[in-house]
């Protein structure tokens, strides 16, 4: 028993771990995804405002930035949301599409024990595309 349970607690932490690596990205997309919802029906060019509630809306998830951010990591060092434009040419229209880029870093459960193994220390990397249709 004194040998496994070092062996079964680290087995368990990164399970863990894991588990919260994917809830995490997870929660990066659907904010972004709904950011981009809100991006495709908004004016062209956004607003200042707009930028604003789009940026509330993937951190937060409400357009007002009230509560707790869907991931811990959007308040360290490195998190960035950017948002591009291009314009594509569809059957001679054009057609603007958003971008939206998300790096979030990733935050541990343990963190002294995850970066001392060097295994925990990474950011989310997340994206989404969306035609902007208008009001």
């Amino acid at each position: 028993m004194a040998i496994l349970s070092p062996l079964l607690i680290l087995l368990t932490v990164g399970v863990v771990e894991y588990g919260r690596t994917i809830e995490q990205a997870n929660a990066v997309e659907k904010g972004l995804e709904v950011a981009g919802q809100f991006a495709a029906r908004a004016t062209y060019p956004m607003t200042a405002t707009e930028v604003t509630r789009l940026n509330n809306l993937a951190k937060h998830g409400n357009k007002e930035g009230t509560g707790a951010y869907l991931v811990s990591g959007w308040d360290k060092a490195g998190a960035s949301l950017v948002i591009t434009t291009r314009t594509v040419d569809i059957g001679g229209a054009p057609v603007v599409i958003y971008k939206l880029d998300a790096t979030v870093p990733f935050d541990p459960v343990l963190p002294g024990l995850a970066t001392s193994f060097g295994f925990m220390d990474f950011n989310i990397r997340a994206s989404q595309e969306v035609a902007y249709v208008g009001n």
